[in-house]
């Protein structure tokens, strides 16, 4: 069973892969192997309404759109996946 406090996962520059390693994929691989080195089940991955690439790299690791919400100035997609 997953934390309610377990860290999340995110997609973008703030905490995702540096600019250079860009449409490698490489964050969702970090992600995913830290998450199960945390004996996490389940990770919320969150990134830009607007960032489709992002959008379709979590929809290709089995990620399933919760709902998409205000962050801010810009709207947030927030996927859960199963690990």
């Amino acid at each position: 069973m997953t934390s309610c406090c377990a860290p999340a996962v995110t997609s973008g520059t703030e905490s995702g892969p540096r600019p250079a390693a860009g449409r490698r994929h490489l964050g969702a691989a970090v992600g995913a192997a830290r998450a199960s080195a945390l004996g996490l089940e389940k990770v919320l991955v969150t990134c830009d309404d607007a960032n489709l690439a992002s959008a379709q790299v979590i929809m290709k690791a089995d990620g399933v759109l919760e709902d998409v919400r205000p962050g801010g100035l810009r709207l947030t997609r927030r996927y859960w996946i199963t690990l």
